[in-house]
């Protein structure tokens, strides 16, 4: 598994789902469709169903990271992300990265996975959106958590920027806000950093 004791446990990725998420922890086996595209899991899975039925079901995979000048300390990010579902059998159709540090947390190719009934993609007219990444600090360093709070606040305000940014092709400003303030009002951001674990 990709993970030691020097980053995060299963226990930490436990304690973040929780903050996400009452669904229950899985693993994932990743079986990328050969036309699926890194990056786009949305459209991989609404075509993947397309052509083979099953549905999507979307949630959150995990990350572990290092800051850089804070050796020993670590944080998760959980990523919205879409898998396969068919015959009770769940599969992540999407590939993974080139580069291997940019891997979720896996155990012998099964990815850790958190489905979430609501979160579902933005989705408005033309427009299908991933939602923003999620910071979570694993140690109760207090450099630590306001590095994290930081890095969650500007997650968010360029997750803004951008919403509108492309709303405004397909609909209004009116609707970018009303979407904005669905997120925000849906718990997400506006309580998480606050929620940072004290291991």
């Amino acid at each position: 598994m990709h993970l030691t004791k020097k980053t995060a446990t299963m226990k930490h990725i436990e304690s973040f789902a929780k903050l996400l998420s009452s669904q229950q922890l899985v693993f994932v086996k990743h079986s990328p469709a050969q036309y699926a595209k890194y990056k786009y899991c949305l459209e991989n899975v609404a075509h993947h169903t397309q052509q083979f039925g099953g549905k999507p079901i979307c949630g959150w995979r995990f990350r572990n990271h290092e800051p850089q000048g804070m050796p020993q300390q670590y944080y998760l990010t959980a990523e919205h992300h879409c898998i396969w579902l068919n015959n009770d059998i769940l599969l992540d159709i999407t590939p993974l990265p080139q580069d291997k540090v940019l891997y979720p947390l896996m155990n012998q190719g099964n990815h850790i996975f958190l489905p979430d009934n609501n979160a579902d993609p933005i989705w408005n007219s033309a427009m299908l959106a991933p939602l923003p990444v999620q910071y979570y600090a694993i140690d109760n360093n207090q450099s630590l958590k306001e590095y994290v709070n930081v890095l969650q606040e500007k997650e968010w305000n360029t997750y803004q920027e951008e919403l509108v940014e492309a709303l405004s092709t397909v609909g209004t400003s009116l609707q970018a806000k009303k979407i904005i303030e669905k997120i925000t009002r849906d718990k997400y951001f506006t309580t998480l950093w606050s929620n940072i674990a004290t291991t």
